[in-house]
């Protein structure tokens, strides 16, 4: 949801919250310029804002159904699923494509470089 950047902004305020000034001097040392401070604090804000919607429909329908929580070791891809016509239409895909290791009748010269 934030960007690298953000994240680096959050966690500055995440480690030195305990110690006001040790915060002040890590985000002035980090994050220089006092422009590009606020212009992150102010897009934290707004995504914070728009996702607390979310957020709360999320946790609101995990308490309704566990499958939407993450597990223990989550998976990069969107599972898969085998779709009967898919598979068939896969098939007769396979079957229809030309081959290009076939030769080409008449033709029984082996083949030289490239296709």
């Amino acid at each position: 949801m934030f960007s690298p950047r953000e994240r680096d902004f959050l966690a500055i305020l995440a480690r030195d919250a305990a110690e006001d000034h040790l915060m002040q001097r890590g985000l002035v040392e980090t994050f220089p310029n006092p422009v590009y401070r606020r212009k992150l604090l102010w897009g934290i804000r707004n995504k914070a804002a728009r996702a607390a919607a979310d957020w709360d429909l999320y946790s609101r329908a995990a308490r309704a159904d566990s499958r939407i929580l993450p597990g223990a070791a989550l998976s990069q891809a969107p599972p898969l699923f085998a779709d009967p016509l898919v598979t068939v239409l896969g098939g007769v895909r396979r079957l229809l494509k030309p081959n290009r290791s076939r030769s080409v009748p008449g033709n029984d010269a082996p083949r030289v470089g490239g296709r």
